[in-house]
C-alpha cells in the first residue's frame, strides 16, 4: 500500500478520523475537570556520601561507584517495607490521636481506638517490626490501613524519591489530596530512615564491642599468666640474688597495664567531647532564629498589607486574598516553630555542662597518665634486666608477645567503642516537607492533547490495519493484484430498483449515473479493441451481476449503431429473458424437442414438392424494447447447451447470426457451480468473466480463473461489478 492509497483510504474515512478524536477530547475535558486536587510536598536530605564533614574513624577514599551504589541503596531502603511499615503506623497513630485526622472518619475514631492499641503500634514501630502480624488484631489493622490508603504499596503510588543530580542531596516527594498529609508522609519517611540507620548502626557496633571485649579479656588472661610464670621462675631462680629486681619487674608490668587503660579512657573521653561539640554546633544552628525572622517578616508584611487595605477603603479583593495567604503562611510557620521547639531534646546549656564535665574527666586522666609515666620511668631507671639464663629470656620474649597482642586487642576495642559513640546516621534532613497550600497543576491541556492525539493515531492505525487485512476485491487495484486475468473495466454500484438502462442514460445531473455512463463507455471501448464478435459472459459465482453487465454492455453498443443479439443460455436462471422479453409470444428455448420444428433464424427449407412457397415456421428470436438489440430467450430447464442443441448445427447458426449482428452475447451460468459455460465457450470467439466487488477469492474461484486463463486466447478479460464509488479512484 503506497502513500497515495493510504491518503485516499483515510480521506474516505475522514469523518471517523475527525469525530472519534473530537469525542475523545470532549471526554478528556470532562474527566480532567472532575479530577481531585493534588498537593505536593518535598523534603530534602543530605546523605553525607560525597562530603565527610563529620567525625570519621576510617581513611576512606572517594569511590564514585560506591557512592552511586550508596544512593541506590538509600532510595531502595526508603521504599522498602520496613520503612513504609513504620510510616503506616505513624499515619494510623496520628489519625487516632489527632483532632484533625487525615483520612479516618472523625465520627469513628472512638470505635477504632477501642479496637486498636496505639501503644502496641508504637512499640512495633519503634522495634521495626510488622505492625499487622497474622492474627485477628493484625488483620483488622491491615484492613483499616488498606481501606484508607495507608499501606506501603499504596503509598508508593504517589511517592517519588530521587537523587538531585550531581549533588549530595535526595528529594522525597509525595502528592495527595491533603497538603498536611503530603508533608507528614515525606517528613515521616525521612525521620524513619534516620532512625532505622541509627538503630542498625547501634546494633552492629554493640556486637563488635562485645566481641572485641572478649578478645581483650582473653589476651589479658594470657598476659597475666605470662607475668605469673616469670615471677615464679624468678622466685625459684633468683637473678643475681636480686629479689627486689623481680618485684620491680612485676610492678612495671602492672603500671604499664594501668597506663594502657588510662590511654583508652582518654581516647574515649576525647571522642565523646568531639561528639558533644558537634551537637552543640547543631543546637546553635537550629533554625529557630531563621523561623523567628520568617515570622517577623510575615507579620510585617501582614501589617503593611492590612494598612494598604484600610487606606484603599477595604474593598480591594486582591489585597484581601493576599492578606489571607500571608495569614495562612504565618500559621504554618508558627506550627513549625512549635514542632521544632517541642522536638528538641537537649538545650545548648545542657550540652555545654556535659562538655565541661567531660573535659574535667580528661584532665584527671591526663594527670593519672603523667603520674604513671613517671613511676614507670623511675622503675625502669632503677631496674636493669640482666637475665642469667636462656629460659628466662624465652619467658620474657613470650611476655613481650603477649603484651603486644594484648595492646593490639585493646586498641581495636577502643576503636570499636569510639565507633559506637558515632552511631548517628550521616543522613540529615536539610529541608523539612512543608504543606503547600496551592494544588498542583492538573495539566489539563496536556491530558486533552494527549487523548486527542492518541485517539487520532489509534483510529488511523485501525483503519489502515483493517484495510491491510481486508482480502476482498474492492477496487481495480485489488482485481489486478489478486485475479490472474486481464482487466477490462469496472461498473459502479447504482440503484437497481425499477432498473431501466435507457433511463440511466437519459438522466442528467445524477453523479452516480454520470460515473456509470463514463465507466460503461470505457468498458465498451476495451471490448471493441478485443475484436471478438461472439462472446460468452460468465462469472465464478451466482449473483455477481452477469445479467446487469450484459444489458449495460449491449445497450452501450447499440448507441453506436451496433446490432446486438443476446442469447439467454443460462437455463438455470433466465433473468435476461424475464427482463428483456417478459411477454414474448415466440417459442423459447427449453428443450431439444421444441427446436426440431422451430427455425433458429429467418426462413426454413423449401417444401418437398419443389414449390418455392414457404411453409409457415416459427422463429425463436424476438425484438426487445431497445433499438438494435434482439433476444433469444429461454423458459428454464435442466438441459445443458450441448444437450439442447444436439442434432442441430449450432456453429452454423452462430455463423449465420454473425452475418446479421455485430455482436452476439451469450450468458453462461456460474463456473463454480455448472459446466454449461465450458460447453458454450466451444461456440464462441471469447469469454468475459464478471466479478462482484466485495467478494473474496476462494479456492474454487482460483480454479475457475485458471481454467479461463488456459483457453488459448479466448479469454477477453474480467469486469469488476458493483464497485463502491469511493474505491473508483484507487
Amino acid at each position: 500500500m503506497d502513500l497515495i492509497s493510504i491518503y485516499n483510504l483515510l480521506l474516505r474515512r475522514i469523518w471517523y478520523i475527525i469525530l472519534i478524536p473530537v469525542v475523545t477530547g470532549i471526554m478528556a475535558v470532562f474527566l480532567s475537570g472532575i479530577l481531585p486536587k493534588q498537593y505536593l510536598s518535598v523534603a530534602k536530605l543530605s546523605t553525607g556520601f560525597t562530603t565527610k564533614s563529620g567525625i570519621s574513624l576510617d581513611d576512606d577514599r572517594f569511590n564514585f561507584a560506591q557512592i552511586v551504589m550508596d544512593f541506590s541503596n538509600l532510595i531502595e531502603t526508603m521504599k522498602s517495607e520496613i520503612i513504609l511499615n513504620s510510616v503506616s503506623a505513624n499515619l494510623l497513630i496520628h489519625d487516632l490521636n489527632s483532632d484533625s485526622p487525615f483520612r479516618l472518619n472523625p465520627d469513628s475514631i472512638n470505635y477504632y481506638k477501642s479496637h486498636i492499641d496505639s501503644s502496641y503500634l508504637k512499640n512495633k514501630k519503634d522495634s521495626f517490626l510488622l505492625i499487622f502480624p497474622p492474627n485477628k488484631e493484625g488483620l483488622y489493622v491491615k484492613d483499616l490501613l488498606e481501606s484508607h490508603g495507608y499501606l506501603g504499596w499504596q503509598l508508593l503510588g504517589n511517592l517519588n524519591i530521587h537523587r538531585v543530580r550531581d549533588t549530595d542531596f535526595v528529594n522525597i516527594e509525595y502528592t495527595s489530596e491533603n497538603p498536611y498529609l503530603s508533608a507528614f508522609i515525606v517528613n515521616s519517611i525521612a525521620n524513619e530512615l534516620i532512625r532505622y540507620y541509627t538503630f542498625t548502626n547501634s546494633v552492629l557496633s554493640n556486637k563488635s564491642v562485645i566481641f572485641f571485649q572478649k578478645e581483650v579479656d582473653k589476651k589479658r588472661d594470657i598476659l597475666n599468666n605470662q607475668i605469673e610464670q616469670i615471677n615464679q621462675y624468678k622466685r625459684s631462680h633468683p637473678v643475681q640474688d636480686d629479689v627486689e629486681k623481680s618485684a620491680n619487674m612485676s610492678k612495671l608490668a602492672q603500671y604499664e597495664i594501668l597506663r594502657d587503660e588510662t590511654l583508652r579512657k582518654i581516647t574515649t573521653l576525647q571522642l565523646s567531647l568531639a561528639n558533644l561539640t558537634e551537637q552543640l554546633k547543631k543546637a546553635n544552628r537550629v533554625n529557630q532564629s531563621a523561623n523567628n525572622q520568617r515570622i517577623i517578616d510575615l507579620r510585617n508584611k501582614l501589617n503593611e498589607l492590612t494598612q494598604l487595605y484600610i487606606d484603599g477603603g477595604s474593598s480591594d479583593k486582591k489585597l484581601e486574598q493576599a492578606i489571607a495567604n500571608v495569614r495562612n503562611q504565618l500559621a504554618v510557620e508558627m506550627r513549625l516553630l512549635d514542632a521544632n521547639s517541642s522536638s528538641t531534646t537537649k538545650s545548648a546549656d545542657e550540652i555545654s555542662e556535659e562538655i565541661d564535665a567531660k573535659q574535667l574527666e580528661v584532665n584527671i586522666e591526663n594527670a593519672n597518665l603523667k603520674r604513671l609515666n613517671e613511676q614507670i620511668g623511675s622503675i625502669k631507671a632503677e631496674t636493669t634486666l640482666t637475665p642469667n639464663s636462656a629460659e628466662l629470656g624465652a619467658l620474657e620474649k613470650q611476655l613481650d608477645d603477649a603484651m603486644s597482642e594484648y595492646q593490639n586487642a585493646v586498641d581495636r576495642l577502643d576503636l570499636e567503642k569510639s565507633k559506637s559513640l558515632l552511631t548517628a546516621s550521616t543522613v540529615k534532613v536539610v529541608v523539612k516537607g512543608q504543606p503547600k497550600l496551592e494544588p498542583e497543576s492538573q495539566k489539563r491541556k496536556l491530558i486533552i492533547l494527549f487523548a486527542v492525539f492518541t485517539s487520532f493515531v489509534l483510529v488511523v492505525a485501525i483503519i489502515v490495519g483493517l484495510d491491510l487485512v481486508d482480502i476482498r476485491i474492492k477496487s481495480q487495484k485489488d482485481f489486478i493484484s489478486k485475479i490472474p486475468i486481464n482487466f477490462l473495466g469496472q461498473l459502479n454500484r447504482i440503484d437497481l430498483q425499477k432498473f431501466l438502462i435507457s433511463k440511466v442514460f437519459e438522466t442528467k445531473g445524477n453523479p452516480t449515473n454520470e460515473t456509470f455512463k463514463q465507466l460503461l463507455r470505457k468498458l465498451r471501448h476495451n471490448v471493441e479493441l478485443q475484436a471478438k464478435q461472439c462472446i460468452v459472459v460468465t462469472s465464478p459465482n451466482t449473483g455477481d451481476g452477469k445479467t446487469f453487465s450484459i444489458i449495460s454492455l449491449a445497450y452501450s453498443l447499440s448507441l453506436i449503431e451496433k446490432k446486438v443479439l443476446i442469447i439467454d443460455t443460462n437455463f438455470k436462471n433466465n433473468s435476461l429473458t424475464k427482463l428483456l422479453a417478459p411477454n414474448s409470444k415466440v417459442i423459447l428455448l427449453n428443450s431439444a424437442r421444441v427446436l426440431k420444428n422451430t427455425l433458429l433464424i429467418g426462413k426454413g427449407d423449401k417444401s418437398e414438392d419443389g414449390d418455392d412457397q414457404e411453409k409457415p415456421q416459427q422463429s425463436i428470436m424476438s425484438r426487445t424494447i431497445y433499438k438494435n438489440i434482439d433476444l433469444i430467450g429461454n423458459n428454464g430447464g435442466v438441459d445443458s447447451p450441448l444437450e439442447l442443441f444436439s442434432g442441430r448445427d449450432f456453429n452454423t447458426m452462430i455463423a449465420k447470426l454473425k452475418e446479421i449482428y455485430d455482436y452476439i452475447i451469450l450468458e453462461g451460468p456460474a463456473l463454480n457451480d455448472y459446466p454449461d459455460t465450458m460447453e458454450l465457450i466451444e461456440f464462441s470467439d471469447g469469454v468475459i468473466s464478471v466479478v462482484k466487488a466485495g467478494t473474496i477469492v476462494k479456492q474454487k474461484d482460483k480454479e475457475s480463473f485458471s481454467y479461463l486463463k488456459s483457453l488459448n486466447g479466448k479469454l477477453v478479460g474480467g469486469i469488476l461489478n458493483q464497485v463502491d464509488e469511493k474505491e473508483l479512484n484507487l
